[in-house]
């Protein structure tokens, strides 16, 4: 279905054409029925595939980013496509506009997007005031979290304590998105949100999202951070700001898709290697294939995100990588299914 709605919806602008797809989920949500057929046609449940990471019981391992769902007003409507989570945001302590069109290219030869998107969203308040009106079903939660961006970074730490108090009891996780904020204030940003969590019947877990293009000296010292504070996990961007040989219209921006995997796959690795292993890893960036998905997973992530490839393949990619994780442990384990057969 989804190759035939393609080519219209890439004949609109990206920012456009993501319009026009909330607004199909607007109707599969008035649409009696509707919502039960599109989740039969693209869910995919195995025992394999569930993780319990950070305390959390994740039905797969296959999440959609942050930057899809802004104002965490369409995660079930998504959900219906069968991820095991939903990273909804970046949510901001004060709506914020975001930066001047055109902020959004669609690179179609390379199956790529460059954003500058600016984390325009209404607000950490109007996003609550959507998760309570439409409580999750079936479905993880994250609330992706961060500064505004007039905020300078030394400030970062009162907008981040704002959103993260607030949003603290409507969402299963809570991610600090440092992308926009100084990584050497990370500090003192967790000193306050751990502080926080202390005093709260109910401990939710932190991750921490590292943005893209870091140092290896910065990596080490986000790392290093991370793990003093006793932080649940991380997000690790794998996309990047450089742009060469990409031929592109933007001056500035992001970019996302298949040009970086290689990028994040090397990001993950050593980010792993940094932690030795000890905190959960979600890597974002550049999965476009079920090939790609298992290669980030046997390679330090136990949990992944997409994004610029549900645009370029379909929200079937979710259902088709899933289906290749479980190939691919039968293969690797016959063991495991042989046992459960006799079983029976």
């Amino acid at each position: 279905m989804y190759k035939y709605l393609r080519p219209i919806l890439f004949a609109f602008s990206p920012e456009t054409a993501h319009k026009i797809s909330f607004k199909t989920l607007d109707v599969i949500r008035r649409i009696p029925g509707a919502s039960l057929l599109v989740r039969v046609r693209h869910s995919y449940r195995h025992p394999s595939l569930e993780r319990e990471l950070f305390g959390v019981t994740f039905k797969n391992p296959v999440g959609i980013s942050a930057g899809v769902d802004c104002d965490g007003k369409y995660y079930n409507e998504l959900g219906l496509f069968g991820p095991g989570f939903v990273e909804i945001g970046t949510l901001t302590n004060s709506p914020q506009e975001g930066n001047p069109k055109p902020r959004w290219q669609r690179l179609r030869s390379r199956q790529a997007f460059i954003n500058n998107f600016g984390h325009a969203n209404r607000g950490v308040r109007e996003a609550i005031s959507n998760i309570q009106s439409n409580p999750p079903k079936d479905l993880v939660v994250i609330a992706n979290i961060g500064k505004n961006s007039e905020t300078p970074s030394e400030n970062a730490v009162e907008d981040i304590d704002r959103c993260y108090t607030l949003i603290y009891d409507f969402s299963d996780i809570v991610v600090i998105n440092m992308l926009d904020t100084d990584i050497h204030f990370l500090n003192d940003i967790l000193d306050r949100v751990t502080t926080i969590r202390r005093f709260n019947d109910e401990q939710h877990p932190i991750l921490v999202k590292i943005p893209p293009d870091m140092s290896q000296q910065e990596m080490d010292y986000a790392v290093h951070t991370v793990l003093s504070f006793g932080i649940d996990g991380l997000v690790v961007s794998g996309s990047t700001y450089s742009t060469e040989g990409l031929d592109c219209d933007m001056a500035h921006g992001e970019v996302s898709g298949a040009p970086v995997f290689e990028h994040s796959l090397e990001t993950l690795k050593y980010v792993y290697e940094k932690s030795k292993g000890l905190i959960p890893i979600i890597i974002s960036g550049g999965i476009m294939t079920p090939e790609q998905a298992q290669t980030m997973l046997d390679n330090g992530a136990s949990l992944i995100e997409v994004h610029t490839g549900l645009a370029f393949h379909g929200p079937k990619l979710i259902k088709n990588i899933l289906k290749y994780l479980v190939a691919t442990d039968k293969q690797r384990h016959p063991e495991k299914y042989t046992k459960n057969k006799k079983s029976k």
